[in-house]
């Protein structure tokens, strides 16, 4: 189980520079295993 921050988010879908690693890790996980507080989710 992991947890993604808003950076990891904002790298992801925003096309920052660590997109292909956020990919590499949101695609290596199942989405069943992601944790993201509401918090994360407001400041997104």
């Amino acid at each position: 189980m992991i947890s993604i921050d808003s950076h990891g988010w904002i790298e992801r879908f925003g096309g920052g520079t660590k997109q292909a690693h956020y990919n590499r890790v949101f695609e290596g996980v199942p989405p069943s295993q992601i944790l993201t507080s509401v918090v994360v989710v407001a400041e997104v």
